[in-house]
């Protein structure tokens, strides 16, 4: 596919991931954030980094499932934009609500789980985001791949730390939650790990 190794395909991506931050802006310049602007802002910026996360797993699917490999060259920047909403989510949670008082966060995550689980998802993205690049991937070889298998334990946590946090309407979690068994199922089935248990298995059994 063509498409996919395109500059301009780059550009647009580059201008949708752009996008969720421009309405964000355009919201808060026409007094548009509800009667709690700054918990808007919380959720707004982290529920954009979890569908960019989904987002990034799942183009790795679609290669897998037969899209052209080129398509794999966007997915260091779709995972960048995840850490980058990511990281404001984390900053407008410590300016909204601790009111910039940092001696306070390791307070609320200690004392409140659903926080302790998106810090640990947090640290785990960071660690991804800084070893994106290609210095990193000559320094640490095949371990690179296995450092950002991380992600897959992000996402768990992830999904723990909404949970804990949906009230009424929990439909937009079981969506995220559906997009992230589906995904995983599909890694699985590709990695071969369920072929080689039901090898293992019968092996054992004719034994």
């Amino acid at each position: 596919m063509m498409l996919a190794r395109s500059g301009r395909t780059r550009a647009v991506l580059f201008a949708l991931c752009s996008l969720p931050m421009a309405v964000l802006v355009y919201l808060g310049l026409d007094n548009r954030l509800g009667p709690d602007p700054g918990q808007y802002v919380i959720e707004y910026l982290g529920h954009t980094a979890i569908s960019l996360l989904l987002l990034t797993l799942a183009l790795s699917s679609a290669v897998s499932l037969g899209w052209s490999s080129a398509w794999l060259r966007h997915r260091r920047m779709l995972g960048l934009f995840c850490f980058f909403y990511a990281s404001l989510h984390v900053m407008s949670f410590v300016a909204f609500i601790l009111a910039w008082q940092w001696g306070e966060i390791w307070q609320e995550i200690s004392e409140r789980p659903y926080i302790t689980m998106g810090m640990l998802a947090f640290v785990l993205l960071m660690l991804m985001a800084i070893s994106s690049n290609r210095w990193s991937m000559r320094r640490l070889g095949r371990n690179w791949k296995r450092l950002h298998r991380v992600v897959y334990p992000a996402l768990v946590l992830v999904l723990v730390h909404v949970a804990w946090q949906v009230r009424s309407d929990s439909a937009l979690w079981l969506g995220y939650a559906l997009v992230a068994i589906l995904l995983l199922a599909e890694r699985i089935r590709g990695s071969g790990v369920v072929s080689r248990w039901m090898s293992r298995r019968k092996s054992r059994v004719s034994t």
